[in-house]
């Protein structure tokens, strides 16, 4: 890292800080330590550059310019990812420079030889700020602006990764003998490897004026205003149009293998280019209120209130939606099949790949689409808190927060197969498609959390801090996965697991008041001192409820895809019973499997609460001064002190004998002693 600053004038100020990070590579032998089939090295650099013109431009206003260079390289490099396979096999097309390798080469009752498939992102952002600060009597003026490009690019080999060859003994009755005769059984290849290259344009606007309104009321108010562009796709770009049941070509070239196979509309006919694919909204106004009140003219009492609307960026790929995948989608790419006929060998490595071949996967892919009118999702959060000092050195603190997003990101498969007997594909809704994975913008959540802290100012030697909290969480719950039903998706709303619904947690630290200038053994000499004198007692208690987890069943059909948390199992009576136990945490019986595979269960998801926590650390400390310049600490620490053993494991799942027992117990007591010597 580097940093210069440099006044200029005393109106003028320039401040310019560099960093550089390289984490790794690190080798990863995920083929056992061989030649081949390993990483030869993950890692991430990391670099930024930032700088900033501060002038002066009177008593009351300021300017400050600001810009912003950040680049990361994200890579996992292949292990020969030097050796290029279109050179020895020219008809193979070439890897991405920089991941080459191995073709894969199965030979039955072999290692399989190939090397892993390797990737690589890198991203650059550069951002231009500008603020202005005014003062003017009780007004504190901010407004400025925010300008950010950000350049995507991600590039990886497709499947089959440099060519696929299966060698099975078909010519000479042994399939080693036949690789090195070079007659080869199967071949596949991809048509070309995938390459995103993507531009995202932000700006961002705001205004805030923090107004002392009286010498007991400050006032918070500003408004900004933020506006995003699609990702501008640069390469292959093409969606699933649910009104139009087709993929909409907008930019790139398709393969001649799924010409007539699934039907394709070109953007162009549309009037749809790479930037308005969708529509993330030019209505993203996010007012923010903030207010700081003491109703009573003294420092004892004071209220606390905010609201605000936050807009999440769309980002190019995260846990719900990966825009990669309007790239990867047919028809840009596909797999040619080659299979030899018995008797004298057809495929060999001077012709790997003779004749046509039959493309893998075209009759009915999977594929992906974003609705046009995907929105910016923004979340709204608000707080209203107090402030007293009940008493002298106590402090009372209550909180009410909440938080509610909206729009945000859900990938839903609109193709699902409906539940019931038959062939899987002709129980979709959308032919000739297999699953379509549709990005949309409708997911929703709300979390209220009330809040109670209490705290204790250095007095009589005891300091101690109380804290409280009450939360609700509903949600979706399906982060990063599948809807329960994709028909129906409020059947996956409840609460949340991440949250444990009561949390307490209280810490202490207490001087021992013996020894010098305390209540026991005030006067004792320094030595005597040095031995009875500067103990601590101190600890942290910890107790929360369990988290939510789903009653389940193992009841399911083949060929459906089941998220987490399911299938969910049908609730036919009240779960609760009178004494919670290790051995009966809820009532068995109120939970059954689904009359049919083809029937969802109706409990909630995440509907059971399962065992809390109970934890209490420990510690005794022996402060000495030895002499003026040098002192010594002693310490105990112990670890759930009272070795108590919290419940674990809850069984959840109707199909397993044990349903409703907790089978484990988690928590073991851990002392630590140590020492510190300073001088």
């Amino acid at each position: 890292s580097a940093r210069a600053d440099y006044q200029i004038s005393a109106k003028d100020q320039l401040n310019v800080r560099y960093f550089w990070v390289n984490n790794g590579p690190y080798v990863s032998a995920t083929g056992g330590g061989i030649l081949f089939d390993n990483w030869s090295g993950f890692g991430l650099t990391s670099k930024n550059l930032s700088s900033s013109y501060t002038r002066i431009l009177s008593s009351s206003l300021v300017n400050v310019f600001g810009f912003n260079i950040n680049y990361w390289h994200d890579y996992r490099t292949t292990q020969n990812n030097t050796f290029n396979v279109n050179s020895i096999i020219p008809q193979d097309p070439a890897p991405q420079a920089g991941l080459g390798g191995l073709p894969t080469i199965t030979m039955s009752g072999f290692t399989t030889m190939q090397d892993q498939p390797g990737s690589a992102d890198v991203n650059h952002n550069q951002t231009i700020t500008d603020s202005l600060n005014w003062q003017k009597g009780k007004h504190t003026v901010k407004g400025g602006l925010s300008l950010t490009r950000i350049s995507a690019v991600n590039r990886q080999n497709s499947t089959p990764y440099r060519g696929s060859f299966t060698f099975n003994g078909t010519y000479s009755g042994e399939s080693f003998a036949d690789f090195l005769l070079g007659d080869i059984t199967s071949s596949s290849y991809t048509t070309s490897n995938f390459t995103m290259d993507d531009v995202n344009y932000r700006t961002a606007y705001y205004v805030q004026d923090d107004w002392r309104v009286t010498s007991r009321l400050t006032v918070n108010a500003g408004l900004r205003y933020e506006y995003e562009t699609p990702w501008e796709k640069r390469n292959d770009l093409a969606y699933w149009s649910q009104s139009l049941n087709a993929l909409v070509v907008v930019q790139g070239n398709a393969v001649p293998a799924f010409a007539n196979v699934v039907p394709m509309v070109s953007g162009k006919s549309l009037g749809v280019t790479n930037s308005n694919y969708i529509d993330l909204g030019k209505k993203n106004f996010a007012p923010r209120l903030g207010m700081a009140y003491r109703p009573f003219n003294t420092s004892h009492f004071v209220i606390r209130a905010s609201y605000g609307i936050f807009y999440n960026p769309m980002s190019e790929y995260d846990d719900q939606i990966d825009a990669r995948d309007l790239g990867l989608n047919p028809p840009f790419r596909a797999t040619y099949v080659f299979n030899a006929p018995a008797g004298a060998p057809t495929i060999t490595w001077s012709n790997p790949f003779p004749g046509q071949g039959s493309a893998s996967g075209t009759a009915n892919p999977s594929v992906y689409g974003i609705t046009p009118n995907f929105h910016a999702g923004y979340e709204q959060n608000w707080n209203f808190t107090t402030e007293w000092e009940a008493l002298h050195n106590y402090v009372v603190r209550t909180s009410y927060l909440g938080s509610k997003g909206t729009h945000l990101p859900i990938t839903i498969d609109v193709n699902e197969p409906v539940l019931g007997p038959g062939t899987i594909q002709t129980l979709r809704q959308y032919q000739p498609f297999s699953d379509v994975y549709l990005y949309q913008s409708t997911r929703n959540d709300i979390l209220n959390q009330a809040q109670l802290g209490v705290t204790h100012r250095t007095g009589h030697g005891l300091e101690f801090g109380f804290e409280y909290s009450f939360t609700k969480d509903l949600t979706p719950n399906y982060n990063g996965v599948l809807p329960y039903d994709s028909y129906n998706v409020r059947l996956d709303r409840g609460n949340s697991p991440q949250y444990s619904r009561n949390y307490l947690v209280a810490n202490y630290i207490y001087n021992i008041p013996i020894g010098k200038g305390q209540a026991v053994l005030g006067n004792v000499s320094n030595g005597l001192n040095r031995l009875v004198g500067g103990w601590q007692l101190g600890g942290i208690v910890t107790v929360a409820s369990g988290h939510y987890v789903c009653i389940t069943t193992n009841s399911k059909e083949t060929g459906y895809q089941y998220p987490t948390c399911t299938p969910r199992a049908n609730i036919v009576g009240n779960p609760a019973v009178a004494n919670q136990t290790q051995y009966q945490w809820f009532n068995p019986a109120a939970y059954a499997v689904p009359s049919s595979v083809y029937v969802y269960g109706n409990s909630a998801p995440y509907s059971m609460q399962s065992p809390g926590n109970f934890n209490w650390d420990a510690a005794l400390y022996k402060h000495t001064t030895i002499t003026e310049r040098i002192r010594m600490e002693i310490r105990m620490e112990a670890f759930n002190d009272l070795n108590h053993a919290n419940l674990s494991s809850l069984q959840a799942n109707v199909s397993n004998s044990q349903l409703g027992v907790s089978t484990g117990r988690s928590g073991s007591r851990v002392v630590e002693f140590g020492g510190r010597l300073s001088f």
